[in-house]
């Protein structure tokens, strides 16, 4: 299983394996602060990560065989939705 915690550090949350019961927690994937949120494939390995990147930026990036490839950088004021982008009311 796959879970989110901010147990190293309460500003923001780190991904975590555990087993079934919930123990055995390991840590997966460090935030070092500027991640927002992670999107996961059906295997629940990080596909995309959004990061803060000041205060009207945010960017998406997504993960290659490489590594985390940056994707590209949206303004404050844009939502993500699943038909793309729009500017925000």
């Amino acid at each position: 299983m796959l879970s989110a915690s901010q147990d190293r550090n309460p500003a923001f949350a780190d991904l975590y394996t555990t087993d079934q019961q919930g123990g055995n927690k390991t840590l997966m994937i460090k935030n070092e602060g500027q991640t927002l949120r992670w999107v996961l494939a059906k295997n629940l390995t990080p596909q995309l990560r959004f990061n803060w990147i000041k205060a009207d930026m945010t960017r998406l990036l997504v993960m290659r065989d490489s590594g985390w490839q940056r994707l590209i950088d949206v303004a404050a004021g844009w939502r993500c939705q699943t038909s793309g982008f729009h500017k925000g009311e």
